[in-house]
């Protein structure tokens, strides 16, 4: 009997994880992601429970110093990843979907790689006026995420948290919300830019903090989609961040905490950042090529959309 036109023919993997599987993968990945960090929660509560601490200023501020340490840190980013990474690689596997081909691990014109993070840090100025913005408008609209990550940077040398600050959350978010999400919904849609880029932002869950990812996230989501390669977004995301940290520990005794940058700075970024745009336009002329064609050899095998 023929294989029914929503299952692929024996040999065959779809090209793109279904809609029923990637919210599967989605939920997973979510339920592993949070569950794992409540679980490390509880590391701190049956340490301040030994030490018999019963203040809540002092059981706060206690608090405040386990999780800002660099065991508990790297342990939350790691655990987080594992629900980021476990959820698309299960959605692609119960699919039968290519996991290379489902979540855009494919090549990309070498001007994408240079030209995809000047693009995105361009976009800094702009990142940093919306973060003053929601600061001026909503002050107590925040979990203090942003200070936190600034405490983090002050307290530990730029190598040591590199792999946690740029190097996995470059990874792990982009297989998710760009592999996963992104391309699940078409990858080159409007709706697929907008979710995958709204989602994104509301990952950071602080409300300060996603109003300075959000132009980063429609970048990104907008890279992936123009390129049809995971690993241009993954190697922008990954240099973004690293700069970030590294500007964040050089400007700890070279710059005065008050000073801020001037507003003009956000539109001459932008216009810096319309140049890399024109650019990676312009070397992704072949669609075909960075969009991927709808059936295409595997071996033996063939790649099939849904």
């Amino acid at each position: 009997m023929p294989a029914g036109p929503s299952e692929p023919p024996p040999g065959a993997k779809r090209a793109r994880i279904p809609a029923v599987a990637a919210i599967i993968g989605v939920v997973g990945g979510i339920v592993v992601a949070i569950g794992t960090n409540v679980a490390l929660a509880f590391i701190p509560v049956v340490m301040i429970a030994s030490e018999g601490l019963t203040d809540p200023v002092e059981v706060e501020a206690r608090v405040k110093e386990m999780v800002m340490t660099l065991p508990f840190v790297a342990g939350s980013v790691l655990l987080l990843g594992l629900g980021l990474v476990g959820g698309p690689m299960l959605a692609a596997f119960f699919s039968k979907t290519s996991f290379k081909e489902g979540l855009g691990f494919r090549g990309a014109h070498p001007a994408t790689f240079v030209l995809g993070p000047i693009g995105i840090l361009t976009l800094g100025p702009l990142s940093d006026l919306l973060v003053r913005a929601m600061s001026a408008l909503f002050p107590d609209a925040t979990f203090g995420a942003l200070e936190s990550i600034e405490q983090l940077t002050q307290a530990y040398s730029f190598w040591v948290l590199f792999p946690f600050i740029a190097l996995v959350p470059g990874f792990t978010e982009e297989i998710f919300f760009r592999g996963l999400v992104q391309r699940s919904l078409g990858n080159v849609g409007r709706k697929a830019i907008i979710v995958s880029a709204i989602t994104f932002s509301f990952f950071h869950l602080d409300p300060h903090h996603v109003a300075g990812v959000l132009p980063l996230g429609f970048y990104l989501a907008w890279l992936a989609a123009r390129t049809g390669s995971l690993w241009v977004a993954v190697v922008t995301h990954a240099v973004n961040n690293g700069v970030a940290l590294m500007a964040s520990q050089l400007a700890l005794d070279a710059i005065d905490p008050e000073e801020t940058l001037p507003w003009w700075a956000a539109p001459v970024g932008l216009a810096l950042c319309a140049l890399c745009v024109w650019g990676i336009h312009h070397v992704t002329r072949d669609r075909e090529r960075h969009e991927g064609p709808v059936s295409a050899p595997d071996g033996h095998r063939k790649i099939l959309l849904p």
